[in-house]
């Protein structure tokens, strides 16, 4: 299933991570379009975590506008606010603000902090080195993204 990562917020409210699925997505992963039942929920919250999206989608609450079908997840900066990559393009998917990025894990003490253009390099090789590593922007919330597969985080 094909679907965004994005943010979330209401009025002046915190942001919150997001996952949006364009109606024509919705559309083909239930045969037809959405009426808003929820067992058409049920259905495009399963396809989502077979495609890979984050656990917090099973009670999530949603939302649908002009674009798509979305879930609201936890608030950025909190420690909830967690995405997994396993892949460089996955990375594209995250909504990563401009700014420094610290490094924690096999590469930190070399490049203890990046910038968002140096991301995709620096995944790039924390994958050739199956070492579990997270990533964090210092300057403003955003999500903490966590390189290699969920299971090497006990938490």
């Amino acid at each position: 299933m094909e679907y965004t990562m994005t943010t979330y917020s209401i009025a002046s409210g915190p942001e919150h991570l997001a996952i949006q699925v364009p109606w024509s997505e919705v559309a083909r992963v239930l045969g037809h379009p959405a009426e808003g039942t929820a067992e058409e929920d049920s259905m495009l919250v399963a396809a989502l975590l077979a495609a890979g999206a984050p656990a917090w989608v099973q009670e999530a609450q949603g939302w649908a506008d002009e674009y798509g079908w979305g879930l609201i997840g936890p608030v950025l900066g909190s420690p909830d606010a967690v995405v997994y990559i396993r892949s460089v393009p996955e990375l594209g998917k995250v909504p990563l603000p401009e700014g420094t990025y610290q490094v924690r894990g096999a590469l930190s003490g070399l490049l203890p902090e990046v910038s968002l253009r140096a991301l995709p390099a620096i995944v790039r090789r924390v994958l050739a080195l199956d070492d579990p590593t997270e990533i964090r922007c210092q300057s403003q919330p955003a999500p903490l993204v966590r390189v290699g597969d969920p299971d090497w985080w006990d938490d």
